[in-house]
């Protein structure tokens, strides 16, 4: 039998999704069911039910038991690849969070730490994204055809009077010690309102460590305000795929020279002026970025030093992933970001380099999906059209790269 894998995920967390269905973590590739295939969803099911469901209980034994379940694959690919997963970076949260360690023999009471999805509610139309993630891309898919999941739940995750959610609050609050707050756009929500409210009125927000994931569009004074006032351990991870006219067409929707950079400067006043708050940038790698991942880089670097980035390689859908490009322009795309002082721009640290660059370079050089290529030009073709944008003149340089290889399908 091989070594166990341990992911403290397993014993402490949960995820779900817009609609309410679940699964073991936001990267987790099945969602959590029942031995009939229907999914459990927190409009209609308890948390504690789910928890401690059967399929939960036989995911914690195959682990024990040295398995690597495909439910997990995304973590395992990372780790192949030389990149820190998400298993291997909440393991090392578990040590400090948990200072009386996590029982893996045992099976455990409740979920301590939760990532909540409360809807799909949000204001851009990201293009790694979808209408299951975001309220604004569900004119276009529906315009566009492209298929999209409509949650099974007869009771809605915020039918505030009926959902289980709601109603049993006050019974795993308690027991939460960190919870990532996601969307959609949170700040999107009349239902985040309410969820703050309610920590703070139960008395529990000091003992919890929070932490926001937004895509940096609103900044609401009042609100955070009271959040920054009634958390003593906050954090938000501000989602970004590019700066300037890149940000303004992959996260279609918003402008970044006249809202988020504005925003960003009020980010980081709070970064650096509240010892309790740590601000992340978020930066999701795709066919679209990867190319200019150093001037990203250093774009903060130069203006927002103490922001720490964080890249995340989109796993779905599989045509956005970089490693979907043709050989011949993936190694000219990949030896701009090995060797940026090549083109003008600085060289990365040696310690950047290794711990964050290095592994995003080998897993897009030696896993190929060439097999999505076409996917991602009709996709992008697609999108250009109905959005009235260019992808040849926002990422002239990239287009210059790829136009070889999009010649017979993007025609220019």
């Amino acid at each position: 039998m091989s070594e166990p894998r341990y992911c403290s995920l397993l014993w402490t967390h949960l995820s779900n999704e817009p609609g309410g269905t679940l699964r073991s973590c936001c990267i987790a590739r099945e969602r959590i069911s029942r031995s009939d295939g229907s999914d459990y969803t927190l409009g209609e099911d308890s948390i504690k039910d789910i928890f401690h469901s059967e399929y939960m209980k036989n995911l914690r034994q195959e682990i024990r038991e040295g398995k690597t379940p495909e439910n997990c694959a995304t973590c395992w690919i990372d780790e192949d690849n030389g990149k820190e997963s998400k298993r291997q970076l909440y393991n090392g949260y578990a040590e400090w969070r948990y200072p009386d360690g996590i029982d893996y023999e045992a099976e455990p009471d409740m979920p301590r730490d939760y990532q909540l999805i409360l809807g799909n509610a949000c204001n851009l139309k990201c293009r790694t994204c979808n209408a299951n993630y975001s309220s604004k891309w569900r004119k276009e898919s529906i315009d566009r055809k492209i298929k999209f999941w409509e949650p099974p739940s007869k009771i809605d995750l915020n039918d505030l009077d009926n959902s289980k959610f709601w109603l049993d609050l006050e019974e795993w609050l308690p027991h939460v010690k960190v919870l990532e707050i996601m969307g959609g756009e949170p700040f999107y929500m009349k239902e985040f309102r309410k969820l703050i409210d309610k920590l703070v009125d139960m008395g529990v927000s000091k003992n919890i460590m929070v932490t926001l994931s937004t895509n940096g569009t609103h900044y609401n004074d009042t609100l955070i305000d009271k959040i920054v006032g009634n958390f003593e351990n906050l954090g938000f991870n501000i989602s970004l795929d590019g700066v300037g006219d890149k940000f303004d067409y992959l996260r279609h929707g918003d402008n970044w020279e006249s809202n988020v950079s504005g925003n960003l400067d009020k980010f980081y006043k709070l970064h650096t002026e509240n010892d309790h708050v740590n601000i992340n940038i978020t930066h999701t790698v795709s066919v679209w970025n990867f190319f200019y991942l150093r001037e990203f880089h250093h774009y903060f670097e130069t203006h927002y030093p103490k922001f720490n980035i964080w890249n995340n390689t989109v796993h779905f859908p599989e045509w956005c992933e970089a490693n979907v490009v043709p050989n011949t322009s993936k190694n000219l795309i990949i030896d701009k970001v090995c060797n940026p002082e090549k083109y003008g721009l600085p060289a990365w640290s040696k310690e950047k380099y290794d711990k964050d660059i290095k592994p995003l370079v080998e897993h897009t050089a030696t896993e190929s999906k060439e097999e999505h290529w076409q996917k991602f030009i009709e996709q992008v073709n697609a999108g250009d059209v109905y959005r009235k944008e260019s992808f040849a003149e926002t990422f002239s340089e990239l287009h210059d790269i790829l136009k070889g290889d999009m010649v017979s399908i993007y025609g220019n």
